[in-house]
């Protein structure tokens, strides 16, 4: 991956989207998601890409056969200025994407056949000075993001039937650009 002005994006995130049972992500260069062995296996791969040179983020249906990405209808999706990266929520019902260029969080319900994006009410919330990652505990009930501007950590309570965040008092100082 590349972080450059011509859009390529740093957040990469696979994720079911029929049938989702629980969803493990793993921290590289790339975050990867599988669903455990509960998922059917007609489930269908979604892979979603921040894109920072056009502010919007990328849907790609996976070919399961053969790995060709197939892009969603309405694919590309809007996000704030300068987007970095992307999470999905545990169960496989939304999607986040942090804005570093408007010190905002964009959320998406994820539509569980067709993988489109439509943002949440309420969305964008916003975050610290200049939030680049974004992490969701296991539970799906918190979210974590680190802004490198202001040197912070902020955490957001995630509703567990809407999806929508609610910013928490608890900002911690971190150290320099988390």
């Amino acid at each position: 991956m590349t972080n450059d002005s011509e859009g390529g994006g740093m957040g990469i995130i696979l994720s079911p989207v029929l049938k989702i049972a629980n969803v493990a992500c793993i921290n590289l260069a790339l975050l990867a998601c599988a669903a455990n062995n509960k998922v059917a296996q007609e489930s269908t791969e979604i892979v979603l890409s921040a894109n920072q040179g056009s502010n919007d983020v990328s849907v790609y249906r996976v070919n399961m056969k053969d790995g060709q990405l197939t892009a969603v209808e309405g694919s590309p999706f809007h996000t704030g200025a300068y987007p970095v990266s992307v999470a999905v929520s545990p169960d496989g019902r939304y999607a986040y994407v942090t804005n570093q260029g408007s010190d905002s969080i964009t959320a998406y319900q994820i539509d569980d056949i067709t993988g489109r994006l439509t943002e949440l009410t309420g969305s964008p919330y916003g975050a610290g000075r200049h939030p680049v990652w974004v992490a969701i505990e296991p539970a799906g009930r918190y979210m974590y993001i680190t802004n490198d501007e202001s040197d912070t950590l902020t955490t957001f309570a995630i509703d567990p039937d809407s999806g929508t965040l609610q910013r928490r008092a608890d900002t911690v100082s971190s150290g320099p650009y988390p």
